[in-house]
């Protein structure tokens, strides 16, 4: 045996023995059980709170004046923000009107003609003439839903977008 065998059994013999004595030094810690649960209340529904109603007057309304008014008005006009989250309405509605399109069938039709002409006298003009029309109808049958979730998806994000447009004006007049 050599210097580097002897020393490699030598180690595993010391972590061999060196283990279960790092193990009894360690402290013996009881953990507690979990407390019992002495109320139930979590487990029953709480009486819906009262709806809060708003004022139905806004804040130019209430305290009476005009100036007041069209300063919120002209505001409100020239608020970039909210031009912004008007045209992502926009691109929402557009998304949407996509995406229900690519659930309907999809109809092409094309035709054409052709013709090549030969400079021979004794020949008709058109020695060679061909005309052809089609039609395709194709339709996705949608067997996985992606149609349907983008519809959904593009959808919600109208929804969101209508509401970030509100809450961008959200200045009662």
């Amino acid at each position: 045996m050599d210097l580097h065998t002897t020393a490699r059994r030598r180690l595993r013999a010391f972590a061999l023995i060196l283990c279960p004595i790092a193990a009894a030094c360690a402290p013996n810690v009881e953990w507690a059980s979990t407390p019992e649960l002495r109320s139930q209340r979590w487990q029953q529904q709480e009486p819906a709170a009262p709806a809060l109603s708003a004022p139905r007057a806004g804040l130019s309304e209430s305290l009476g004046s005009p100036e007041l008014s069209a300063l919120i008005a002209r505001a409100l006009a020239a608020n970039a923000d909210i031009a912004i989250a008007a045209a992502r309405i926009e691109r929402a509605r557009a998304e949407l009107g996509i995406a229900k399109s690519d659930m309907l069938p999809v109809v092409t039709a094309s035709a054409g003609l052709s013709g090549t002409r030969t400079d021979d006298k004794a020949a008709s003009t058109f020695s060679f003439s061909e005309g052809f029309t089609g039609v395709d109808v194709s339709y996705d049958l949608d067997l996985f839903g992606s149609a349907r979730a983008g519809k959904r998806a593009a959808r919600e994000r109208l929804r969101a977008s209508v509401y970030d447009r509100n809450a961008a004006s959200s200045i009662r007049r």
